[in-house]
């Protein structure tokens, strides 16, 4: 397969300044993120860059006739309209296009010690095809290792799972790869199959599943620098409560923030992991049980099997809601005879299920002996409108998630052209 090289380094040219005052001392600085990953480093192509321009008047005096100019390096490109700054600067961008390759912003004075902050600037990259390394398995995702230029894909597997890498600097196979990541000193772990619970911050490589031989499930962590395993979060005890023996009971992850990663098991209960000190959450944030919440989502008892019986996906909408997917194998395994995936919402701010779900969770899609992988559906303006599962064996559902219950299939919302890059079926 290809993968497109899309990584270089954030250049800017610092803004100069022109200022009229007779006792004028002026500091100006430029600084640069992307808006995905938030790097200072490095960006992709089809990203945008912050920029960010502060200009302070270290003087005794205000400035007058304050006139602002940068100009862009190399391919970066202006996205005409995006700026904002503050009223006491000017800038006209009824003559600015995204072929402009300057842009000035004006003042009649600045204060001494004020502020004034200038975004944003789009750059445009090189581009190069690569050729990846074969893996085996399924339910594989990649993910991205900005300090060494690495990409790192995973392949699920019940009893395992191994991790490819490859370097986008040398364009070669990491040494050493294709390499289990272990656990609480080389416990191999067994992990979901969608493939959402693979992710690195910085270097730690994290990712959840039942550690083999054993009854603990929780969040690993292997370093991809020192390669070494760096933590084993336990999240729960399949033993503990109702016998679930299940090789995947915890799924993940929703990244909420960069201190809060919510993870749910197959006893409806969320837990919290927090990436920046590599351990789960603490207080009253740190983990609650939905499974007796009005409308709550019973726990699904289906003892383990090739059938992959209690599998999970979950998606935020950006603010309290997640919305979860749930397949329930066989009716006669859970307390409301629930057969099917069904979706239901979870509000993070209050810990229950949302208000309008109350009824219970929703019936969207039929049982075909496989799991399903969530994704939301938006409006025009990015509104999310439905929760929908892209299942392997059936066309796309969707439900809505005002919690009024009844489906829809996706491609009825989308252009038709838009279809060439789903399966046929769908």
């Amino acid at each position: 397969m290809k993968f497109v090289k899309i990584l270089a380094a954030l250049t800017g040219f610092v803004a100069g300044v022109t200022a009229t005052s007779a006792h004028s001392q002026v500091t100006v600085t430029k600084t640069g993120s992307a808006q995905s990953t938030g790097s200072t480093t490095t960006v992709s192509e089809s990203d945008v860059i912050d920029w960010v321009i502060t200009i302070e008047n270290d003087g005794s005096d205000d400035l007058s006739t304050v006139n602002v100019t940068d100009t862009l390096e190399n391919s970066q490109a202006l996205i005409p309209g995006t700026f904002e700054f503050p009223s006491l600067f000017a800038i006209d961008q009824t003559a600015l296009t995204s072929s402009s390759t300057s842009f000035s912003a004006t003042s009649d004075s600045l204060q001494a010690s004020n502020y004034s902050l200038v975004n944003a600037l789009e750059k445009e990259l090189e581009v190069s095809s690569l050729d990846l390394p074969t893996g085996n398995g399924d339910g594989w995702k990649v993910v991205f290792h900005p300090s060494t230029d690495r990409i790192f894909f995973t392949a699920h597997h019940w009893s395992t799972f191994s991790t490819n890498c490859f370097d986008l600097g040398s364009e070669e196979s990491c040494a050493g790869y294709p390499k289990a990541f272990t656990v609480d000193g080389g416990k191999h772990v067994s992990t979901p199959g969608n493939g959402s619970n693979y992710e690195i911050f910085g270097n730690n490589y994290y990712f959840t599943g039942r550690a083999v031989g054993t009854n603990d499930y929780g969040v690993g962590c292997w370093n991809v620098v020192t390669e070494n395993e760096c933590g084993w979060t336990v999240m729960g005890d399949v033993s503990t409560g109702t016998a679930i023996p299940h090789d995947s009971p915890l799924f993940g992850f929703v990244k909420v923030s960069n201190t809060a990663w919510w993870t749910v098991d197959n006893r409806m209960k969320f837990h919290c992991f927090n990436p920046s000190t590599n351990a789960a959450c603490t207080g009253a944030n740190a983990t609650f049980d939905i499974s007796n919440d009005a409308g709550g989502p019973p726990i699904n008892q289906a003892p383990n099997s090739s059938l992959r019986d209690t599998e999970f996906d979950l998606e935020w909408d950006g603010g309290n809601n997640v919305y979860l997917l749930l397949r329930y194998r066989d009716a006669t395994y859970n307390a409301d005879g629930l057969a099917g995936i069904y979706a239901t919402c979870v509000n993070l701010s209050t810990h229950d299920v949302c208000d309008s779900w109350s009824t219970g969770p929703h019936y969207f899609l039929g049982d075909r002996n496989s799991y399903a992988s969530s994704f939301l559906d938006r409006d025009a303006f990015g509104n999310p409108i439905g929760i929908c599962a892209s299942h392997a064996l059936g066309p796309i559902q969707c439900t809505y998630v005002s919690g009024s219950g009844g489906t829809y299939r996706f491609r009825d919302t989308i252009q038709p052209g838009i279809l060439d890059i789903l399966r046929q079926s769908d």
